[in-house]
């Protein structure tokens, strides 16, 4: 492991622990992070190729803008969109609103890692506005899933998942080639 990967690893663990914190807050959960999981996407295959299927039925993407440039991600399974829109708005939620509801935790999310950064590295970071997909019967066809790169892509990943509970998923760190050094 470089030294930069060992400064990503860090900083996708960083991000995570606070949007985690932050998520806890919200469904009043006790939530843990796993250590952050490195990987490297090859040129011309998408992000989706380094998660399962029923990892990623939903997905909320944000730009980060500033300390550096990368995008974030929450990685969901059907099973956790189910008991995040029921903890969130209740089980009469689902349905129409279960978009919009991911959209506004992805965005809260998001926020709380930009803000980490922020605060760690002493400069502005910027979310974009999230986009939220889910495809609980098919294939979920976010452009930030399929986008095939041009060069090699570091991936971090960093699962968050509930101590006693069924909540799971994946936030994702992928930074602009270049960024992290």
């Amino acid at each position: 492991m470089t030294a930069d990967d060992d400064r990503f690893a860090e900083l996708a663990n960083i991000c995570a622990g606070h949007a985690a914190s932050t998520l806890a807050m919200l469904l009043d959960a006790t939530l843990l992070t796993q250590p952050p999981r490195l990987r490297e996407l090859p040129a011309g295959r998408p992000l989706r190729a380094l998660f399962l299927r029923e990892e990623r039925v939903a997905g909320i993407f944000a730009d980060l803008a500033g300390a550096i440039d990368a995008k974030a991600a929450l990685l969901l399974s059907s099973s956790a969109v189910e008991e995040l829109v029921a903890r969130v708005a209740g089980k009469e939620a689902a349905g129409p609103a279960t978009l919009s509801i991911l959209a506004e935790v992805g965005n809260i999310a998001v926020s709380a890692a930009a803000n980490a950064l922020a605060e760690m590295l002493g400069a502005t970071s910027l979310p974009s506005v999230p986009r939220a997909g889910y495809a609980p019967d098919g294939e979920l066809g976010l452009a930030d899933l399929l986008d095939i790169g041009h060069s090699t892509r570091a991936v971090a990943d960093v699962v968050i998942y509930e101590r006693h509970g069924s909540l799971r998923f994946h936030f994702v760190l992928v930074p602009a080639p270049g960024d992290i050094d």
